[in-house]
């Protein structure tokens, strides 16, 4: 985990500022995936590492980053979707 809350305490977080209109676009869209994801995949669901960064960086949460991996949300050769053509 790259915060000191824990997984419950960001999806409520996360909640909160998709319910409040907190979020742009994207921000609102990534946010109702994420929950989506957690509701489906249960309680032992836990975001990536990207997603619990770009989570933080949606509820405003300091990071700490506890691995080399670069901090972008997003790789240069990400397509997007998995099996894009």
């Amino acid at each position: 985990m790259t915060s000191n809350i824990g997984t419950d305490e960001m999806l409520y977080r996360l909640g909160r500022a998709l319910n409040h209109g907190d979020l742009d676009q994207w921000g609102f869209n990534f946010a109702r995936s994420v929950l989506g994801q957690a509701k489906r995949k249960g309680p032992m669901w836990r975001p990536s590492p990207k997603q619990a960064s770009a989570i933080l960086t949606l509820i405003g949460q300091p990071k700490s980053i506890e691995s080399s991996e670069s901090s972008a949300l997003i790789d240069e050769d990400d397509t997007g979707w998995e099996g894009a053509a």
